[in-house]
């Protein structure tokens, strides 16, 4: 005759046995792959206009960076920038000018200690970190200049109150 204790052992480690089974076929219906998880789509940076009801925001898509704007109240969302693949060139320091109808941005790494930006792609022509302005309602975003700087965080843009 077998005791109660050996009885409840034989239970616990029957049960363990099932929750292990089960745990391992949940894990596998809801496996990803890692691809999966890096191009996973993810907002950053929302900033809204002083001015009505303007917000921007960058949106990262399989590498991508770009920046969509909505306004409201129905605050539909729109692409403004059109940049493709993952350029290693990451979109910073956002920022709507005040009355919403355009937006200014830092693309680009800050230099390192040689004053080059980061070049993951080894493009031919280097890289530079640059501020641009785009209007929200289309076009090409413009060059408004370099910024080079070395600091972490140095490409902090920031719009005179009139937007000028």
């Amino acid at each position: 005759m077998m005791s109660i204790n050996r009885v409840l052992r034989l239970l616990m480690l029957a049960a363990a046995g099932c929750s292990c089974a089960v745990a391992s076929q949940v894990l596998r219906a809801q496996s990803f792959t890692i691809e999966q998880v890096l191009g996973a789509p993810f907002p950053s940076q929302l900033t809204a206009a002083h001015q009505g009801s303007h917000i921007a925001w960058v949106f990262a898509q399989r590498g991508a960076q770009n920046v969509w704007v909505a306004d409201g109240p129905e605050f539909i969302p729109k692409q403004v920038t059109h940049y493709s693949g993952d350029t290693g060139q990451p979109i910073a320091s956002l920022r709507l000018l005040p009355d919403g109808k355009s937006v200014v941005f830092a693309r680009g790494t800050e230099v390192n200690g040689e004053g080059r930006s980061a070049n993951p792609l080894a493009e031919a022509k280097q890289p530079k970190q640059q501020v641009w302005i785009a209007a929200v309602d289309g076009g090409e975003p413009r060059l408004l200049g370099d910024i080079g700087c070395e600091a972490e965080g140095c490409e902090d843009i920031q719009i005179s109150p009139d937007g000028r």
